[in-house]
């Protein structure tokens, strides 16, 4: 008689819980998206959607996975720019991840500093590397710039009070006031804690 082997069990790759918020907020960023709520910018003609604080809080409540697909499902309505820029709104929820436990330790500990580190932190990121991917895109690829320098310092000086509030501002509200929620229980890789 030959013993049979039972393989091991797979592990998923999100949890119930990642996979709920997952839906659920890019479900909102997908549905804002899609009908048009959107913020006025400084320059002529320019909207900012309210994914970028989706892609935020997903990346704060659900992991970098999370983060990402909310990008995803946030561009996906937007024709002509979603489809072919999505992997541009990657940078927020891997960053984002990557230092959010180790602010949020520091938030359980002393609120008012953690609170600040956080909102500094995030908006360090948007005002650097998350404005120079997109300068790069308006300038290299749209070519809407001259410069990948004319169009960061654009999109950053006259941008900041919008993407500030989208990017820093929410999230930040969202860790001061609803701080259980907002716990950081997910990992990086699945089966991992």
């Amino acid at each position: 008689m030959t013993e049979e082997k039972i393989p091991p069990r797979r592990r998923p790759f999100m949890s119930a819980r990642q996979v709920a918020l997952t839906a659920v907020i890019g479900g909102i960023a997908f549905l804002c998206e899609a009908i048009g709520l959107w913020a006025p910018t400084p320059w002529p003609g320019g909207t900012i959607n309210i994914g970028g604080f989706a892609i935020t809080l997903a990346a704060m409540v659900a992991g970098p996975w999370s983060g990402m697909i909310v990008g995803w499902l946030d561009l996906a309505p937007m024709a002509g720019f979603g489809p072919i820029a999505g992997w541009l709104y990657w940078w927020t929820p891997l960053y984002t991840a990557a230092t959010y436990p180790f602010i949020y330790k520091l938030v359980m500990k002393n609120k008012p500093l953690g609170v600040g580190v956080f909102f500094v932190n995030q908006l360090v990121n948007m005002m650097t590397i998350h404005n120079l991917l997109f300068a790069w895109w308006f300038s290299a690829v749209t070519e809407s710039f001259p410069t990948v320098a004319s169009a960061w310092y654009y999109i950053t000086v006259t941008g900041t009070p919008i993407f500030g509030w989208i990017y820093a501002v929410l999230p930040t509200i969202v860790l001061a006031t609803a701080t259980k929620f907002v716990e950081p229980r997910w990992t990086w890789f699945p089966g991992r804690k």
